[in-house]
Parts: structure tokens; sequence; C-alpha cells
């Protein structure tokens, strides 16, 4: 993720860089800041990890200097990048693949706190379903398919559009990975859904 962040901050300075300076912004949401290189005309390299840090590139070694806040303009860009991805798991007993109606019930908590918040237009969900590695891998891949629809019957059932291709059972690869063949976790009797 931390990389993914330093990319982010590159992108912004990219855009931000303005004559002979570049500035690393703030991140939105509370995400980590990430770094940037700055390599002097020199060969030097210097790096900007803190937010508001700018270097002027004249010649020579880039000269670095702290901003006492962010400018305006660019405090504009920043509130309007996208939220960062919201997540949440369900998960489900040994073989099982219905929710309950507690569980149900959390999840429409869920979505409506993140509707409410209208800080994310044009939502798109993503269902991400497991499996362990007790029992054959065909079984546990129809399994994991098995629990995504049900989350996505549900999602759906609530008014919220799931494109069927975000709706993925992933079998026990990952916990075969994991733990080996014939294991027993609730850590992967799961469904991840995420709102982007």
């Amino acid at each position: 993720m931390r990389a993914a962040f330093a990319l982010a901050g590159a992108l912004l300075i990219a855009g931000c860089a303005g004559g002979e300076r570049v500035t690393l912004l703030p991140a939105a949401q509370d995400r980590g800041v990430g770094a940037v290189a700055v390599l002097g005309e020199d060969g030097s390299e210097t790096v900007l990890d803190t937010a508001n840090q700018q270097a002027r590139l004249s010649g020579g070694t880039p000269r670095i200097r702290q901003l006492g806040e962010t400018d305006p303009a660019y405090a504009a860009l920043i509130a309007d990048l996208p939220r960062a991805e919201a997540a949440r798991s369900v998960e489900f007993p040994t073989s099982e693949f219905r929710l309950t109606d507690a569980q149900i019930a959390a999840l429409q908590q869920w979505i409506a706190e993140d509707e409410a918040r209208g800080e994310r237009p044009g939502r798109q969900f993503v269902i991400r379903a497991y499996a362990d590695s007790f029992g054959s891998e065909e079984e546990n891949l129809t399994l994991s398919r098995r629990r995504a629809a049900e989350v996505a019957a549900q999602l759906r059932a609530a008014g919220i559009e799931v494109e069927p291709d975000d709706v993925v059972g992933m079998g026990e690869y990952a916990a075969q990975a994991e733990l080996g063949d014939g294991m027993r976790s609730q850590k992967y009797r799961r469904v991840d859904i995420v709102i982007r």
C-alpha cells in the first residue's frame, strides 16, 4: 500500500509542479503521504517525504523548504480526490453460504452509513468470496461462488447495482497457499465487500 501512496503523491507532484518547484501535497482522507525523489542536474537525489515540502529545482542540488500550510489551490484539488475504499468482511460457518438476518442487517447499516456520507458518487461494489482448504477444490470453488452470489443478491435486493464481473468466487487457493490442503480456517470462510 505504501508504494501506491507514494505513486499517488508523485502524480500529484507532477500535476502541481510549476516553473522550477515541486511540492509534495498532503494526502487525502488520512492516507500516508508517500515520498518522491527529486534528481538534481548534478546527479544528486533529494527525497521529499513530508506534506508541504517543496524543492526548488534551479541548477545543481535541489533546495528544500517546508511550507507552513497547503496552498489553497492545492487544498481544493486534494478535497476533490476520491475517498479511500471502504471494506467489510462477512464470515460464514463451515460449508454455509446463506447470510443470517443479523448479517443482512449489519450489511445494510454499513451501506447506509457509507451512502449517507455522500462522498462517493458512482459507487462500485466488488465482492470476493473465499473458502478454506478443507474438502475438494471443486466443492470449495462452488461454495465460494455461492457465498459471493448470496451477498450480491442481498445488495441488489437493497437497490444497489452490482456488476456480474465484480462478483467473484476465489475458491480455496489463498487458504491452500497459506495453510496447505485439508485445513479448516475461519479466516478463509468469508466474503470481502469493497466499495470504491
